[in-house]
């Protein structure tokens, strides 16, 4: 009588699973959905000026955000006149990239960058 008792028992419980399991009905609608990410890619360069990794985020066309990745130093920098290339300032620093290779100005030193990726 109890092997019968637990035998019912494993195949009760395993109905009861089986009726809790989801199945992959097409209909099925989902409370929560996947969401699908359609955001753009921020375009951004890392620059290496001297030993330190300096990251250029374009934030619009005529600014960018420039990231000192050694200590996480973060500048807003707004695009300036510039005979060739482009060149932003904030008035402390300023960056001059003109194709692969940049001059970084910080405190009134120029240091020569090449772009990393």
């Amino acid at each position: 009588m109890m092997k019968l008792a637990k035998k019912l028992l494993v195949i009760f419980g395993s109905v009861s699973l089986m009726s809790c399991a989801t199945s992959n009905n097409s209909n099925e609608v989902r409370k929560y959905p996947p969401i699908n990410d359609t955001r753009k890619k921020v375009p951004s360069q890392t620059f290496n000026c001297n030993g330190k990794k300096f990251v250029v985020v374009y934030v619009t066309s005529d600014k960018i955000q420039l990231i000192d990745e050694s200590s996480n130093s973060r500048f807003q920098l707004d695009q300036v006149v510039s005979a060739s290339g482009s060149k932003y300032s904030d008035g402390k620093i300023e960056i001059h990239i003109k194709g692969r290779e940049a001059v970084l100005n910080q405190d009134g030193n120029d240091v020569s960058c090449y772009l990393v990726r």
